[in-house]
């Protein structure tokens, strides 16, 4: 939410949660593959806290061969979507999980099919619209979106210091949303002039050396289109 404390827990999950089929065994591959292989999309849930620094995610990445797809972690919702290329890649991550599943006896996260069209698209409003849809979170004025959107590059994701960049951006000019995930925060300012605000008032160096937002890495608007590096 756009005001103090910004974040809190809630006694069970506010986002919206797809149609979906947990993965238990090699048989629901086929149960799945009529809705499922529409769209190539896993949910995987159960993380710990320490699963969304960004060593954590690229580890998990590495470890599972992710590398050539499109991996997004929720830390604020502990859970995390893989939008695969095509339903055979789909397959082999499943059966690889459950591989792994079987000789080490237990898996850290669940993996489940996803039986709806939630893929972010290339461009960078278009993810951050989805993923506000997922979260069950409003995104205002959507024509105008591109240019209320800042995107802040950070190097760990913590609570305090999340409360602690959303206070620090309030200083400068409101803002009506924001979304987090493992390696950035994006700010939806209420009006454009607020990202330029944001962007011009302060350097990322003068930005991060108050009140502890050390953790910054990058500041800057919102991209027509996402590069490699941002999937």
């Amino acid at each position: 939410m756009p005001n103090p404390p910004y974040i809190f827990p809630t006694y069970s999950p506010w986002f919206d949660i797809p149609d979906f089929l947990t993965v238990k065994g090699v048989d629901d591959i086929e149960k799945a593959r009529p809705q499922a292989s529409k769209f190539s999309t896993v949910m995987l849930t159960g993380f710990c806290d320490k699963s969304w620094q960004p060593d954590e995610v690229h580890k998990f990445i590495t470890q599972y061969d992710l590398h050539r797809f499109n991996v997004i972690f929720l830390p604020l919702q502990r859970r995390a979507f893989v939008y695969f290329k095509s339903w055979d890649s789909c397959c082999s991550f499943i059966q690889n999980h459950l591989k792994r599943v079987f000789s080490e006896g237990s898996s850290s996260f669940c993996v489940h099919f996803v039986f709806e069209d939630v893929r972010p698209g290339a461009a960078e409003d278009k993810l951050y619209t989805t993923l506000m849809r997922l979260s069950n979170a409003h995104v205002s004025k959507p024509e105008s979106l591109s240019e209320r959107l800042i995107c802040v590059g950070v190097s760990e994701v913590w609570l305090s210091f999340i409360t602690c960049l959303l206070e620090v951006v309030q200083c400068i000019a409101p803002f009506v949303n924001f979304l987090v995930l493992s390696d950035r925060v994006y700010i939806e300012m209420r009006e454009s002039s607020g990202v330029a605000q944001v962007l011009e008032s302060h350097s990322r160096q003068s930005l991060s050396k108050r009140r502890g937002c050390w953790r910054i890495l990058k500041i800057r608007p919102m991209n027509n289109r996402l590069s490699p590096s941002l999937l």
